[in-house]
């Protein structure tokens, strides 16, 4: 018969090659877009001629943590909230809010038919919001031709969509006041590794190494917290090791694939967009970094309206490091930096002033980066008053951070340090040493701030050949023996 339906001796199933060619295609049909097995079945058999059985796929799903029921602890647990508080939020499974219905139905199996689960949120899949800026209510429906790729393009698309799915599902489980940006957890390890890089640039790479080894085994601490900063602080980190070398930064990317995949889970979108990321190798990852983190902080920013101060500052800082990594031109990221001054001016204006101190100081550092440097001068000069008074003064009395005024030291010693027309050498070398004085004073010796304003310092008579000064320098700061102190107390944290 001519239409006799294939024979299943004849049909040709899926190799392990066609499984890894279509793993996302499958993860976002069954996972992102909620489809069940047979009709993802249907799809991959009618769209890609892809063949394989219920019991194939169920295998893959297992393997690729693509698990929708609930574990017998986590229906325990949710049996209890309802019995004790009279309802349940929805829970996450390894970073997807479990539906209404299903959650209901797995319950009713352990409790009878005669519960009734009161659940306190809907589960609601959206699309990825618009980038920023747009207005609110816009959606992104496609990653920005910028990455020229075909089929990575298509990867990267449904791994931002993924993540920015996740995060709006985390957002209506935790509420406006969860701490999405983990302030003390996130912040030390970004900053340790960031110090490990700086220290690496330095040449003293068995230092920088020991200090990174630390502060991946914090960064795998925090990610069982699932905060979308910790996604968009490792982007960064890892473009930042690139300067180093793209080899270092690819070790480091597939580090934190797995302990992604250990931590969350081989189908959560951190560890999705992380192996995406190894696939699209370190050029491609930097043009896509843009894509990213405007679009994760632009839905956390029209997200949370009155609650967006948590996300200001690492927002700039990102912009500014996403021109370093020549993302973006100065021009566009100084108007970005200023649309986000305005938001805080018109949302937290007892905020306004230290905020403004800072973005501005990081639209110097961008200006700087450009060789503009009478430009990046003429911005510090404007909290210049500020910062005085701030050096002179009780700092908790303050209105500006401790942060910000060290960012400021910072910004202002490269500045001075190439604009030799207008700041001698004993004028620069006079700053340097005010500002590793005032990050003594104002965090400790052995904090990374301390650390990097003596390499800057130590980088600054080498280079002017003042052997004297450079002697006087390591009487007085031993560098060698600090660190090993900041890499102990680090390690202690770690723990």
């Amino acid at each position: 018969m001519e239409n006799a339906a294939p024979s299943s001796s004849s049909i040709a199933y899926a190799t392990a090659v066609d499984w890894a060619t279509h793993r996302e295609t499958i993860t976002r049909l069954y996972w992102d877009e909620a489809n069940t097995l047979r009709e993802v079945q249907r799809i991959m058999k009618e769209v890609h001629n892809f063949h394989a059985t219920d019991r194939m796929f169920k295998s893959r799903f297992r393997q690729w943590g693509l698990i929708k029921n609930l574990k017998t602890s986590e229906k325990e647990q949710a049996l209890q909230s309802a019995s004790e508080r009279g309802e349940v939020a929805l829970p996450l499974i390894r970073g997807r809010l479990v539906g209404p219905d299903r959650l209901r139905r797995q319950l009713r199996r352990m409790g009878g038919e005669s519960v009734d689960i009161p659940l306190r949120q809907k589960c609601t899949r959206t699309t990825a919001p618009m980038l920023v800026p747009a207005a609110a209510g816009a959606r992104l429906t496609s990653i920005p031709r910028s990455v020229d790729i075909l089929g990575e393009l298509k990867l990267a698309e449904g791994c931002v969509h993924a993540v920015v799915n996740w995060t709006d599902s985390r957002a209506q489980a935790w509420g406006p006041y969860h701490d999405y940006a983990g302030s003390n957890s996130q912040t030390s390890w970004y900053q340790d590794m960031m110090a490990s890089h700086n220290m690496m640039e330095y040449g003293r790479v068995q230092a920088g190494f020991r200090l990174l080894n630390i502060s991946l085994r914090r960064f795998s601490a925090d990610l069982l917290n699932e905060r979308p900063l910790t996604l968009t602080g490792a982007y960064m980190c890892v473009l930042n090791f690139a300067t180093v070398g793209s080899d270092l930064a690819l070790s480091v990317l597939r580090h934190m694939v797995e302990l992604s995949q250990v931590r969350l889970g081989p189908a959560h979108p951190y560890t999705r967009l992380w192996r995406g990321l190894v696939g699209l190798g370190i050029p491609e990852a930097r043009r896509l970094a843009r894509v990213v983190n405007e679009t994760v902080f632009g839905f956390l920013l029209s997200h949370f309206g009155a609650h967006q101060t948590r996300f200001m500052y690492p927002h700039v800082s990102t912009i500014q490091e996403l021109h370093a990594m020549g993302v973006i031109s100065a021009a566009a990221a100084e108007s970005a930096i200023r649309a986000v001054i305005n938001t805080m001016k018109q949302n937290h204006p007892w905020k306004a002033l230290d905020f403004a101190c800072y973005a501005r100081t990081m639209t110097a550092k961008i200006y700087t980066q450009d060789g503009q440097y009478d430009k990046a001068s003429t911005i510090l000069s404007e909290f210049e008053p500020h910062i005085h008074a701030h050096t002179h003064a009780d700092c908790s009395s303050s209105a500006i951070d401790a942060w910000s005024v060290l960012s400021w030291y910072r910004a202002k010693s490269y500045v001075n340090q190439k604009l030799t027309a207008t700041c001698s050498y004993e004028k620069t070398t006079e700053f340097f040493r005010a500002r590793l004085d005032m990050c003594i004073r104002l965090t400790s010796p052995i904090d990374t701030w301390t650390t990097q304003a003596f390499s800057d310092l130590e980088e600054h008579y080498v280079a002017a050949g003042d052997r004297v000064g450079l002697a006087r320098l390591r009487e007085e700061y031993d560098l060698e023996a600090r660190w090993d102190e900041l890499c102990k107390r680090a390690d202690k944290l770690a723990v």
